[in-house]
């Protein structure tokens, strides 16, 4: 607990210089999720990262799928949580 108190604390003494630049959107450029595909596939790691973090998404979706189906076979909510 005491750990966690003085990350805490920590945390507080940080200090992050941002450089803030402005931006502006023209009428002939127009910015949109179809701005992102690019960049998925210029970058590996963001392809590789995606498809790491989808395998134990359908992991955990199916088992809950499968723990629904026994509670519905068995008739008792209980096994549901």
């Amino acid at each position: 607990m005491a750990a966690y108190l003085i990350l805490f604390g920590l945390t507080w003494l940080l200090q992050f210089e941002e450089k803030k630049t402005h931006m502006t959107v023209t009428e002939n450029q127009k910015q949109g999720f179809k701005d992102v595909f690019p960049v998925i596939l210029k970058l590996p790691i963001v392809m590789m990262t995606l498809v790491l973090t989808l395998v134990p998404l359908l992991f955990l979706g199916a088992f809950n799928l499968v723990i629904i189906n026994i509670s519905e076979l068995q008739e008792s909510s209980a096994i549901k949580g």
